[in-house]
C-alpha cells in the first residue's frame, strides 16, 4: 500500500537540518531523522517551525506526528507536530 498522504507518528533523534527562508521571509526547516533502523527526512514549514524549533537542537529522542508526502519522487513527513519523549 502507498503510504502517501497517511497520518504518520513517529519517533526519531534529530540528526541534520537546514533552515531555509520562504519567499516572504519566514523560516522553515528540513530535518533527517534516525531511529534504530533508517533515516526519515521531514520539512517544518513556517508555522510549525516557530511552534517547535526549540525541540530540534538537542539530542533526545522526539516523537514526530505529521503526513507522508511525495516530495518529488521521495517520500518525505509534513509534520504537524513534535513532543519529547517523557
Amino acid at each position: 500500500p502507498s503510504w502517501e498522504k497517511k497520518r504518520v507518528t513517529l519517533l526519531g533523534w534529530p540528526i541534520t537540518q537546514k533552515e531555509i527562508w520562504t519567499k516572504t521571509g519566514q523560516s522553515m526547516n528540513f530535518v533527517s531523522f534516525e531511529d534504530e533502523t533508517e533515516l526519515f527526512e521531514a520539512v517544518l514549514f513556517p508555522n510549525v517551525f516557530e511552534r517547535y524549533r526549540r525541540f530540534l537542537f538537542g539530542q533526545k529522542p522526539l516523537v514526530i506526528t505529521g503526513k507522508i508526502q511525495n516530495d518529488q519522487g521521495a517520500l518525505i513527513v509534513e509534520v504537524f507536530s513534535i513532543s519529547p519523549v517523557i
